[in-house]
């Protein structure tokens, strides 16, 4: 062989190499990124007594692409107005929701709130009954095929679909879990 062959063989192999190494760096990083759990420190009060200001949670960020919401879930979303929240999962895609005196109702019938919420005295009330009361007035939420109705379990400091309307299933990010 030529000392030039010899050099192209030798910067063909260099060139391999450095690719390889790049696309390993690559892909550590996006691992890094999409499956190492993340954390968030919870800045309101709206998921108390679930959720205390100051209470740290974990998310799976990779959790966007292969997580179905589920009803009672808390999840991190995207907020109508561009910033992350945290809230409850009650509403699911095509449902009629009513939230009237305490008590949630899907296709007019009560739905049962989870025991160990119930037992920590959350209860989901309608926006209007925290302004003056109207007598005879229930609010109807609907959801769309591809949309979920989130609320605070503080419903008393929780700017949430309420307000905002249901959340669209891009909006879910991934479900949370309380860590301290």
């Amino acid at each position: 062989m030529t000392v030039q062959k010899i050099r192209k063989i030798s910067t063909f192999k260099l060139i391999l190499a450095l690719l390889a190494i790049i696309i390993i760096v690559v892909l550590l990083v996006l691992a890094y990124l999409f499956l190492t759990p993340k954390l968030i420190n919870i800045g309101s009060t709206n998921m108390e007594p679930t959720l205390h200001k100051g209470s740290t949670v974990t998310f799976l960020p990779y959790a966007a692409f292969s997580y179905q919401p589920e009803r009672w879930d808390v999840v991190l979303y995207q907020n109508k107005g561009g910033d992350n929240s945290i809230g409850r999962v009650v509403g699911m895609p095509q449902e009629t929701i009513q939230l009237i005196d305490g008590e949630l109702y899907i296709h007019d019938a009560i739905q049962p709130i989870p025991t160990e919420l119930a037992q920590a005295g959350i209860r989901y009330r309608a926006a209007d009954e925290f302004r003056t009361k109207k007598e005879g007035k229930i609010v109807t939420h609907k959801t769309g095929p591809d949309e979920y109705f989130i609320l605070g379990d503080n419903t008393a400091a929780s700017f949430d679909s309420r307000y905002l309307g249901p959340v669209p299933r891009e909006s879910i990010i991934s479900s949370v879990k309380k860590l301290y």
